[in-house]
């Protein structure tokens, strides 16, 4: 079957379309294909810009530049520096002693009930040894 191409001009030379393979060929081909990278470089007012531009509409590419780069970083701190986002207030150490002072208090008194519990439910109250080994550490 003979596609809307049927003569193809290619790397190869002049050759036939054949429309039911060449999509999946096609396909298969460009995944492969590396990704063209161009790099324009030059001095200030050379017009490497208005060439980059151009490159980009007539080859398709995509354009990164650093210049927009830089205005939107500006843009951010200025707005970061107009409007500075609210800052959690930061424990003070005192704070954060008394913080990890009350929690061992807790574990100490939960472990103390759960003591006499077993202790008013008729056991002989005689801890486990791996309990020791814990309460050390």
């Amino acid at each position: 079957m003979k596609g809307p191409f049927y003569k193809l001009i290619s790397k190869e030379g002049i050759r036939e379309d054949d429309l039911v393979n060449c999509a999946q060929n096609d396909l298969i081909e460009s995944a492969n294909q590396e990704v063209m990278r161009v790099l324009v470089i030059g001095k200030p007012r050379a017009g490497k810009t208005t060439l980059a531009k151009a490159l980009e509409e007539r080859l398709d590419l995509v354009r990164i530049a650093p210049d927009v780069w830089i205005q939107d970083l500006f843009k951010r701190i200025q707005d970061r520096i107009d409007n500075p986002p609210e800052e959690p207030e930061m424990e003070t150490d005192t704070e954060a002693e008394e913080e990890e002072a009350r929690k061992e208090k807790e574990a100490a008194e939960a472990k103390q009930a759960a003591k006499e519990a077993r202790a008013a439910a008729g056991e002989d109250g005689a801890e486990d040894p791996a309990e020791d080994g814990k309460e050390d550490g």
